[in-house]
């Protein structure tokens, strides 16, 4: 495996680790939030903005498709 592959690979499980612990501590300030963001159409389209450009970015970065076989 590429070191960038390493990289991505442990950054994304580390933020989903942390992630989760804090919303399980948080869990009424978690669904709050939740709530709150699905009643506001503007912030779902922000938040679908972020996590769609930061997608196209780790794709652009990691565009590695080499030695893989698809069946």
């Amino acid at each position: 495996m590429s070191p960038r592959t390493l990289f991505l690979s442990r950054l994304i499980g580390l933020y989903c680790i942390l992630v989760a612990l804090s919303m399980i501590t948080r869990r009424q300030a978690t669904l709050e939030s939740v709530t709150a963001l699905l009643h506001d159409p503007s912030m779902i389209f922000i938040v679908g903005v972020i996590t769609l450009a930061a997608g196209l970015a780790m794709i652009l970065a990691h565009n590695i498709w080499s030695g893989v076989r698809w069946r």
